[in-house]
């Protein structure tokens, strides 16, 4: 199965306002938007990115009213999730706020899969570079398509797998990032950049001037 989420933001505290999943053959088999239990709000930063906004959810229901129904969905199945880490985070953090058992599953990032499909080696984080999603529309919906698309994408490619299923592809293949490509790509490696200019522009003016 495929899973994806929309959520209020992505703090520690931060909760699920819609789920959605999907099979491999691309049939739909949960979407619905979730009323939070105790947020009242959703901040304009998020809504800006998927367009839920709290009123939407007026007459939705609460992750904790719809979750034994995703457990039967997900009990003995793999699910794919684009960056794994996050979406499993906020389902813990949802379940936790709204009283109800954690929801646990087997799950796998296809994030870093696609990752290493991309082959952009990050000298930097001696890794490779994660990719945002392709295709993805920011619903919980069309964010799955997008997944499956990509799942489609690499299995229709050439690249074989070993038997951890890691994507083995030439090492002449591999798209290398330099670090100072790494470092502007970074948001903190944006602010030292901005930092380091400021410093010549003011050095600039204190010698033209003094």
């Amino acid at each position: 199965l495929i899973l994806d989420t929309e959520t209020t933001g992505i703090g520690k505290k931060d909760v699920i306002v819609q789920i959605a999943i999907i099979n491999l053959d691309g049939d739909v088999l949960f979407n619905q938007l979730i009323r939070p239990s105790k947020k009242k709000r959703i901040p304009t930063e998020s809504t800006s990115i998927h367009g839920i906004k709290m009123s939407d959810l007026k007459y939705a229901s609460t992750f904790g009213e719809i979750v034994e129904d995703i457990y039967k969905l997900v009990k003995n199945k793999v699910v794919i999730i684009y960056n794994e880490d996050f979406d499993i985070r906020l389902i813990e953090q949802t379940c936790l706020e709204d009283n109800v058992r954690v929801l646990t599953f087997d799950s796998i990032c296809a994030m870093k899969y696609y990752s290493q499909f991309v082959g952009q080696w990050s000298e930097y984080h001696s890794d490779y570079r994660f990719q945002k999603l392709e295709g993805g529309n920011h619903t919980a919906l069309g964010d799955c398509i997008a997944v499956l698309q990509i799942i489609r994408k690499m299995a229709d490619s050439e690249f074989l797998t070993d038997k951890y299923g890691k994507v083995i592809r030439p090492k002449d293949n591999v798209e290398k990032s330099s670090i100072l490509s790494d470092i502007v790509g970074h948001p903190i490696g944006c602010v030292f950049i901005a930092f380091i200019i400021l410093m010549i522009i003011l050095f600039f003016i204190y010698n033209v001037i003094f």
